[in-house]
């Protein structure tokens, strides 16, 4: 009887636990994907093409017309949020089994990006600007690297990028979520 009243009881710690908990992790989750317009909490199904050898891309676009970056991308930006830009940014570029979030890369946020990253002390900010100045050379060669590195710093455990995707692959990603 002792045995099932203290299997009870820690039964009942762990549910208070989890019901305190929740509200704050799931406060944290709201915060970044509202200030995510872009966003999508729905995983992207892929196909399993193998890009061409030697094969490269680039930024799709310049700028986006009528978007106010310094808006969209603040200078006073958590490291959280640098993050999950980048991530969602290379999500165009890989192939991974399940994705959640997209960003449309524009030359105009990749430079704004930077800028943020240089103007705060962010822990892992030489990873970040590594990332950021060799998207900005038009070199995503890395990118499934890359989008791990961030995975992986996030903790994450589905999802993890396996390869490149194909130019017709990044087209058809970026008409499927980035075209009006």
């Amino acid at each position: 009887m002792k045995k099932v009243s203290v299997i009870i009881i820690a039964i009942a710690l762990l549910g208070v636990g989890a019901y305190m908990y929740y509200p704050i992790y799931q406060e944290g989750k709201d915060e970044e994907v509202a200030s995510f317009p872009e966003e999508t909490s729905a995983p992207v199904e892929e196909d399993s093409a193998q890009p061409e050898e030697g094969e490269t891309v680039e930024p799709i676009i310049s700028a986006i017309e009528g978007e106010d970056v310094e808006d969209l991308l603040p200078l006073d930006m958590e490291e959280l949020s640098i993050q999950n830009r980048i991530h969602h940014m290379s999500h165009g570029y890989v192939h991974a089994s399940q994705k959640w979030g997209k960003f449309q890369v524009t030359e105009e946020r990749l430079e704004r990006i930077l800028m943020i990253i240089e103007a705060n002390q962010y822990e892992h900010g030489d990873v970040y600007e590594q990332i950021i100045t060799r998207w900005l050379n038009g070199d995503f060669s890395q990118a499934v690297e890359d989008h791990n590195t961030i995975w992986r710093l996030q903790n994450g455990n589905v999802g993890e990028a396996t390869r490149l995707l194909t130019e017709e692959e990044i087209q058809r990603y970026h008409e499927e979520h980035f075209q009006e």
